[in-house]
Order: structure tokens, then C-alpha cells, then sequence
């Protein structure tokens, strides 16, 4: 390699690296212009393409790239990115494939593929890769400690599987050491900051997790029967546009089987993301035939809204402290449904626990990371702009289908105490959000 291809190639991976794709592509180019089988200058301007919302000229480069470099992983892993992106399934999946035969431990290939296959309605085998991340995930060193709600909350789930039967000697045991464990830990003031802790068994529960309770899919129909794709439909282009509310959403059967597998599994590892509460994610230990037949029910069901749109990711919340909201956000996504699973029973206050959305659209020439973090200055944006929010309450089996570049967030949770009466919402992300 001549000493002007390496330096191009440096200084256009500095670029690339600091977002400046217009500068990185021209460097990319003057690369291939001298080598026009260079895999990796090839690859690059590729991920710029796809990077730039440009994925047939993405997928166009890392043919290219392949044909000189069969053997490069990261270019079959983002070939078939691009190919699930234009709605090339079979091919993406393929793609996928043989990054995987080449890389195994490849982790986006797995989320990848998986969301390749769940949208072919292949949901048994989009379950084998979710099961990889699960496990690629739980092979990561566990965190050096954990906040005060998170041991509590598994205390509590400790002690609820026990008294309900499910290994009642293991998890008495377990609930019994974290609570010895709460009690010698000198805990900071704010029970949302993690305090050092070196133990074995809670290192392993994040390692192995105790319990994953099976949700398989049902012979029955999983959306309810009052369920009226049409209304929705209207309501999400005409009556509130870009927002519809769903009520009710699941069948009795498949709400009851979704809410035992998540009071039961001990998937709830992410105590950081959003203080007071714990979360579970697709890719790690979330996902499982139940859920994916829900999503493939709901794209059925709502063509006009959700056809362009695959499952793209998932997570629950649970609210752990009692009384903090879920800040104002917007998702990266392209449409949004989040449903609640806690009975109606549990709450405190009728009047709270619900989903705030702001009807107006992001300023222009924001972008996902400004108003995706930055609650400042949404607060400010918004801030004069009531007559453009719409809150709708809480409800068990209740859900929200809305733009997933809306701003949302929702009030206090206040729910009773007790294990059973956490609130849980659960988000499906559908596609991707067209910035």
C-alpha cells in the first residue's frame, strides 16, 4: 500500500470518526480511485452512504467490497443492514448469515438477523439469536455494584417466587443473603446511586440470571377481540394525527401470559438508564415468542400504519420508587406502542401513571442526540406549548401507537405497594425514524 493511499485512509477514518462524512467520503474516494479493490476504503464509504440515508449506493459499495474480501465480516454484517433497511429481507437474512459463519460472537449481526427474522415471521429462529445476545451480554463482567431500588426490587421478587411456589428454598435463600447484603452495605444518600459491592451471588444473578419463566406464542388470538384496526387507523392519520390509543390491546389469555413471564423472569438487569426505575430489553432476556407474535399481530393488523415499519426494538419498565416519571424523550424509531400490564387495582392516585405526548414536531435541525438527551432544553421548547399536549391515563391493557419523534414522557407512577403492583410499560419500536 503506497504511502498516499495510507495517509488518506488515516485521516479519513479521523473524519469519519468525528462525523464529518462529506470530508470522510472524498478521502474514501480518492483511496478507491488508486486501489479500486481496497475492501476497507470500499466498506467505509459504504457505512458513509448508509450513514448519509443513501442504502442502495451502501449496498452497491460493500458488494464491491466483498467481491474483493469475501472473508470480511463487518461488511456482510453491514450489507445485510442495509438490505433489511430497503425491505430486502430474505437477502438481509442471508447476509447476516454468513457474518455470523464467519464471526459467531458477532453482536450486531445477531440483533440484526433477528429482527430480520421475527419481520419474515420466522419467530422460532429469531429466538435462537436473541438467546445469543442474552448470553453474549450475561458473559460481560457484572457492574462493580448496584443502586439501593435495584436489590430491593429483586428482594422483593425473591420473596414473591418463593411464596408462589417457584423454587421457594433457593429464592427464600437468595432474598434472605441480599437483604443481609442491604443491611451491612453503607449505602450513599440517593438510593438511585450504586454503591461498590463485592459479592459473589449478586455478581452471579447478573451472570446467570435465577429465573427466566417461558412465554411461548398462543393458539389463540393475542390482540383482544374489541380491537379495531380501522379506528386506530383513523385516529392515527386523522382524529389526533400521529397518535392513537388502543383499549384494550391484548386477549385476556395473552395479557395474563405476558404479565406471569415478567413478573416471574428476573430479567430486570438496567438500573441506570432511568433513575427509579428498572428495565428489560429485547436483546437481553425481553424477547420470547409471545411478545414477537404480539408484534407480528400488530403489523398484521395495521398495515396501512406499520407494513414499512419491522419490529426494530423492545424494552420494559419498571417502576421501582413509587413516585418518579419517565422524562420528556423521543425514540429513534418510526412508530411507537406502549402499553401498560400492571391490573388497575394497583394504583394510588387514578389521576397519575399515564403518557404525556407533545403534538408538535421537534424544531428543525434538531437531532436525535439534542432532543434525546437533553430535557433542558426540551422543557424550554415546550415550555407555553399546553394546548399541544395530549395526556392519556393510565389503563391496564391500554396502549399508545404514536410517532416515535414526538416528545413523551409520563407523570409520577403512583402505585401500591408490593411486588405484584410495580407499574410495567412495555415499548415496541417500530422502524426507523427518517430524520
Amino acid at each position: 500500500m503506497s504511502d498516499d493511499i495510507e495517509r488518506n485512509l488515516a485521516a479519513a477514518l479521523d473524519h469519519h470518526g468525528a462525523g464529518r462524512l462529506d470530508e470522510a467520503a472524498a478521502l474514501y474516494e480518492r483511496v478507491i480511485e488508486a486501489a479500486p479493490d481496497h475492501a476497507a476504503a470500499l466498506h467505509n464509504l459504504g457505512v458513509v452512504r448508509a450513514q448519509s440515508g443513501d442504502p442502495a449506493a451502501a449496498i452497491a459499495l460493500f458488494e464491491r467490497a466483498l467481491a474483493a474480501k469475501p472473508d470480511y465480516p463487518q461488511a456482510h454484517l453491514n450489507l445485510g443492514s442495509a438490505l433489511r433497511e430497503t425491505g430486502r429481507l430474505e437477502e438481509a437474512a442471508e447476509a447476516l448469515g454468513r457474518a455470523l459463519a464467519l464471526d459467531p460472537g458477532l453482536y450486531p449481526a445477531h440483533f440484526a438477523r433477528a429482527l430480520a427474522l421475527a419481520a419474515l415471521g420466522r419467530d422460532e429462529e429469531a429466538m435462537e439469536h436473541f438467546a445469543a445476545m442474552h448470553a453474549i451480554r450475561r458473559a460481560a463482567p457484572p457492574p462493580e455494584g448496584v443502586s439501593r431500588h435495584k436489590l430491593r426490587h429483586d428482594v422483593a421478587q425473591y420473596r414473591w417466587l418463593a411464596a408462589e411456589g417457584i423454587e421457594p428454598g433457593r429464592f427464600a435463600a437468595l432474598a434472605e443473603h441480599f437483604t443481609a447484603l442491604e443491611g451491612r452495605t453503607d449505602w450513599p444518600a440517593e438510593e438511585d446511586t450504586p454503591a461498590a459491592l463485592d459479592d459473589e451471588v449478586l455478581a452471579a444473578s447478573f451472570s446467570a440470571p435465577p429465573h427466566v419463566a417461558p412465554a411461548p406464542a398462543i393458539d389463540g388470538a393475542v390482540l383482544a377481540d374489541g380491537f379495531d384496526p380501522d379506528a386506530v387507523v383513523q385516529a392515527f392519520r386523522t382524529d389526533t394525527p400521529g397518535i392513537a390509543v388502543i383499549d384494550p390491546l391484548l386477549s385476556d389469555e395473552a395479557l395474563a401470559a405476558l404479565r406471569k413471564s415478567l413478573l416471574e423472569s428476573t430479567i430486570w438487569y438496567d438500573f441506570t438508564h432511568i433513575p427509579g426505575f428498572v428495565a428489560a430489553y429485547l436483546e437481553d432476556g425481553l424477547a420470547s415468542p409471545l411478545l414477537l407474535q404480539i408484534a407480528g399481530a400488530l403489523r398484521e393488523a395495521l398495515p396501512a400504519v406499520l407494513d414499512p415499519h419491522p419490529l426494530a426494538q423492545g424494552w420494559a419498565f419498571k417502576g421501582v420508587a413509587g413516585d418518579r416519571p419517565i422524562d420528556l424523550h423521543a425514540d429513534s424509531a418510526a412508530v411507537s406502542l406502549n402499553f401498560w400490564i400492571t391490573p388497575d387495582d394497583a394504583r394510588e392516585d387514578l389521576k397519575h401513571g399515564g403518557l404525556t405526548i407533545y403534538t408538535v414536531p421537534p424544531p428543525a435541525g434538531w437531532t436525535l442526540t439534542d432532543y434525546g438527551s437533553d430535557s433542558a432544553r426540551i422543557r424550554d421548547f415546550l415550555a407555553g406549548q399546553e394546548e399541544n399536549r395530549l395526556t392519556v391515563p393510565y389503563g391496564e391493557n391500554r396502549a399508545v401507537l404514536f410517532e416515535s419523534g414526538l416528545f413523551h414522557g409520563s407523570d409520577a407512577p403512583r402505585f401500591r405497594p408490593g411486588y405484584e403492583n410495580h407499574r410495567i410499560n412495555i415499548t415496541l419500536l417500530f422502524g426507523e425514524r427518517e430524520n
